[in-house]
């Protein structure tokens, strides 16, 4: 995972970046803004959005008629999906 840990409790601890422990506990079942999906693997908003209406990206959920979030594991999944030779890191 780029820049992210996941605890044994399924929470997210960011090793780079913001200081996570001063907000509210993240896990894998919170949900995320576009915005915040776009930042974590990496792409510009314009390129997330191209994603998303193209079936390319993580799972979404529409929020409203205009917003969509994306639940972190979700994202992680996809992450994970993407790997490509090389070896895991422990």
């Amino acid at each position: 995972m780029r820049g992210a840990e996941m605890q044994h409790d399924g929470a997210i601890e960011e090793t780079h970046g913001p200081d996570w422990r001063k907000l509210p506990t993240r896990t894998l079942q919170s949900v995320v803004p576009e915005r915040e999906m776009a930042r974590l693997i990496g792409v510009s908003i314009v390129t997330a959005r191209r994603m998303r209406t193209e079936a390319r990206g993580p799972r979404h959920i529409r929020i409203d008629g205009k917003r969509y979030g994306y639940r972190l594991a979700d994202i992680y999944a996809w992450l994970d999906s993407r790997s490509a030779g090389g070896q895991a890191s422990a």
